[in-house]
């Protein structure tokens, strides 16, 4: 059912963003005018995990490909040849999936809810101290997680581990495959469970290096590209966004996606330790004061220069201290 928010093309303000999302259930999209509305129809295909009692969860990665091609086709054909300032995709968390040198994939996508590395997972939080794990990648140990997984592909499947030439999350192998580039984002890499917080710009790896590590130690990095372009029918398509890289030209390119360890090249970490604890809190309704008060909680200053006012609470009468 269309929401009262939704415009014809002819209403829209421009730039148009067409949104893609890749979910358990379906993969969906739509565009959206400047002012956040939905524009026209929306385009939707339904799919499914496929499911056993050993744990299996998982789905044919080039599937979901065919499905967002799809739903490009029929949003931009929609268009009637208005341009589209940006693209956005987001899939569900996650995932892996293993490809060889040519992006093929060797496995399919494991989605966050496969479990087979269970064993793994056991044997992991006996060997490793899981909260200094947790204060470091913000995760534990956990099925959902690459640790896990990655050792128990090796176990299970060592022939795939022999040919694997990157290891992607769902959403980084359908950028590779539509538009030829390899690359994933913070949040995917952070998904992973396998990023130091405290070096997140660099994607620097941060799992313990002991006798618990993965079989394969990945190392994630970010590229952007300049143009979004995909293939459909043989040919490409773009909707097409202007630049999104500020990288001066003639820089080299980092490393794709997520190489094994043969393929890497070598990263210095930065030092790192428990995280500063958080200001006290004023006690008014965010938690989190001065950064996400209201105004009734009393707390003045600028955001631009760090500095505000202590302030009492008019829910608790308690003081935040100010910057330290």
């Amino acid at each position: 059912m269309a929401s009262d928010f939704d415009i014809e093309l002819k209403d829209a303000v421009l730039p148009l963003v067409l949104a893609l999302d890749v979910g358990s259930t379906a993969s969906r999209g739509a565009v959206y005018d400047a002012h956040g509305r939905p524009v026209g129809k929306r385009a939707k295909v339904a799919h499914s995990f496929t499911t056993a009692p050993d744990g299996t969860s998982e789905i044919d990665p080039d599937q979901i490909v065919e499905e967002v091609t799809t739903l490009l086709d029929q949003l931009v054909e929609a268009l009637d040849d208005t341009p589209v300032a940006g693209v956005a995709l987001d899939t569900f968390a996650s995932s892996m999936v293993v490809v060889d040198e040519d992006g093929r994939p060797l496995t399919p996508c494991f989605t966050y809810a496969d479990s087979r590395c269970a064993d793994h997972v056991a044997a992991l939080r006996v060997e490793l101290d899981e909260e200094a794990l947790q204060q470091r990648t913000g995760t534990r140990v956990h099925a959902s997680y690459w640790p896990a997984r990655l050792r128990w592909l090796a176990e299970e499947r060592p022939e795939v581990t022999a040919q694997a030439a990157r290891y992607l999350s769902l959403g980084d192998h359908v950028l590779h495959r539509l538009t030829g580039t390899l690359g994933t984002g913070t949040s995917s890499a952070a998904w992973t469970g396998m990023v130091d917080a405290g070096t997140r710009p660099t994607g620097t790896p941060s799992w313990p290096r002991s006798s618990a590590s993965p079989p394969t130690s990945c190392r994630p990095s970010t590229t952007s590209t300049s143009r979004c372009r995909w293939r459909s029918a043989g040919r490409a398509r773009s909707p097409s966004a202007g630049p999104t890289s500020r990288t001066p030209p003639g820089t080299p390119r980092s490393p794709t996606a997520w190489p094994p360890t043969s393929a890497s090249a070598p990263t210095t970490r930065r030092p790192w330790g428990p995280p500063a604890p958080p200001p006290e809190p004023c006690g008014c309704w965010s938690r989190r004061c001065p950064t996400s008060c209201r105004p009734a909680c009393g707390a003045t200053g600028s955001r631009t220069t760090g500095r505000w006012s202590a302030a009492r609470s008019t829910t608790s009468g308690a003081r935040w201290p100010g910057p330290t």
